[in-house]
């Protein structure tokens, strides 16, 4: 696993990214070196030294770069450890797919939402994005078939929300995780590599935990 830090325009805030052996990065505005050590710990991996940058997205002029974090010390482990594991008891799963039966993106998406609220005994709210490209032909039998998946891995504590869009869906993201007060959101890269969202404008508007799975 790495850890790299991108700092924002904005001295205060700094967005972290944790990457894991498949490759799944973790953002969060996290502002201590003792934050990011109870967050790596708590999803169950040890900071290492670095491997390989993982936001592959454009990144904006001017931004500037990542750069790497000390792996953290074993007392700083230890600590962490003391305070408990962080626990995520609102998953909110965003859906950008045009497959009435869902693409093997979206299942994953799905699977690991089922499984974070499960762990938690926490709750799923899906947001269903409407756009350009991202419609499917048939909505009612997209919003059966991702019933049924996350009934099928044992979610029963979930709301649907469809939302259309013309603005960028980055920025919907971000509101309606405020809105229904997410402490999780979880996305496909699909939708990124499809250019639906753009990942350094969800580090921006999302303020909570993002998790991008590949």
């Amino acid at each position: 696993m790495a850890l790299w830090v991108r700092t924002s325009a904005k001295p205060s805030r700094a967005f972290f990214y944790i990457a894991i052996d498949l490759g799944v990065p973790i953002v969060t505005p996290l502002r201590t070196q003792t934050q990011i050590t109870m967050l790596s710990t708590a999803v169950g991996f040890k900071p290492v030294a670095r491997t390989h940058r993982i936001c592959a997205a454009r990144r904006p002029a001017g931004a500037r770069t990542l750069a790497p974090l000390r792996a953290a010390s074993s007392s700083n482990l230890k600590s962490a450890e003391a305070m408990g594991a962080i626990a995520f008891s609102h998953i909110m799963l965003t859906i950008l797919d045009s497959h009435e039966f869902l693409s093997e993106g979206s299942k994953s998406a799905v699977t690991t939402a089922a499984a974070l609220a499960q762990k938690d005994q926490g709750k799923v709210t899906v947001l269903i994005i409407e756009e350009p490209g991202t419609t499917a032909k048939d909505p009612a039998k997209q919003l059966e078939t991702l019933q049924w998946h996350l009934k099928d891995k044992g979610c029963t504590d979930f709301q649907v929300l469809q939302r259309a869009t013309t603005q960028p869906a980055s920025v919907m993201v971000g509101d309606v995780a405020d809105e229904v007060a997410a402490d999780m959101v979880v996305v496909s890269s699909e939708a990124i590599h499809a250019k639906y969202v753009d990942a350094n404008q969800l580090a921006e508007f999302v303020s909570c935990p993002l998790l991008v799975l590949p």
